[in-house]
């Protein structure tokens, strides 16, 4: 049986996409697997934008946000049920 290691959901906003969320399982991260599949699905879709909402303490999905373009844009103040913050991030990619 095949089990799936990672998830990723986006949804189409305007001429872009909003990442809903990317999940790997945690004896598989670090491996370049989350990376793989936003990079796919940039290929494949191609969006003039994408956006999404991390958490300011999870420096692992800033760094890799980063590596693939992204930038912060504002700041969510208690955006998460534990009032936790987070950063929304944007990458535009030229066309």
């Amino acid at each position: 049986m095949i089990k799936p290691i990672a998830w990723f959901r986006a949804a189409p906003i305007g001429e872009g996409f909003d990442i809903i969320y990317i999940y790997v399982l945690p004896s598989y991260r670090g491996k370049g697997i989350a990376k793989k599949m936003i990079s796919s699905f940039i290929d494949n879709f191609k969006p003039k934008e994408i956006m999404l909402e991390v958490r300011k303490s999870n420096k692992a999905a800033i760094n890799l946000y980063k590596s693939l373009s992204f930038e912060v844009i504002s700041e969510r103040k208690s955006y998460y049920k534990n009032g936790e913050d987070a950063w929304v991030m944007k990458m535009e990619r030229k066309l």
